[in-house]
């Protein structure tokens, strides 16, 4: 069984809730690109996919 941690790269997560609002940390996690740590993310987070925090 492989390692992902040592395999995919570490993606930091960022909101921003209202323009001009500054980014909030939201944590970090490992994945093979932007698309699926945005996906983990939202699978994480109860929201749907494609859907964005208000």
């Amino acid at each position: 069984m492989s390692n992902t941690q040592n395999e995919w790269p570490l993606w930091e997560v960022s909101v921003q809730p209202r323009r001009p609002e500054p980014l909030k940390h939201c944590g970090s996690l490992h994945a093979a690109d932007d698309k699926m740590a945005g996906q983990y993310w939202r699978a994480g987070s109860g929201l749907a996919p494609g859907a964005r925090k208000a």
